[in-house]
């Protein structure tokens, strides 16, 4: 299943239901990851971004064998949690301007969830 804008928001307002005082934490903030980043400094969450070789070194710490998505989440959140020297993204930093300026691009050549989207053109 591809994500687009109306399930992430939906996601963005169950977790909001949970608690007031949301930090979402990120890994990657390009590429796939370029319409959650937007959607959430667009709608004013606040996002910290641990780059993925902090999230190799620190799984080590970690239960489990080999590399699983779902073990990086759990690495990401605690040291999300952990760590107050992680990189805010905001809607005024360069990133997030590029970020936006690449959802743009997408958006205006009509590529939708990774494949082009034939009614576009």
């Amino acid at each position: 299943m591809v994500n687009d804008e109306p399930e992430l928001l939906s996601l963005v307002g169950c977790v909001l239901e949970l608690g007031e005082d949301v930090v979402w934490a990120v890994d990657v903030a390009d590429g796939m990851a370029c319409l959650l980043v937007n959607l959430l400094l667009n709608h004013g969450q606040t996002i910290v971004c641990l780059p993925g070789l902090a999230v190799n070194r620190a799984s080590v710490g970690y239960r489990g064998l080999g590399k699983t998505d779902a073990k990086d989440a759990r690495v990401i959140a605690d040291q999300a949690r952990m760590r107050r020297d992680l990189h805010r993204l905001a809607p005024e930093s360069d990133l997030a301007a590029e970020l936006r300026v690449m959802t743009d691009r997408w958006a205006e050549s009509g590529w939708v969830g990774g494949g082009h989207d034939q009614s576009a053109g």
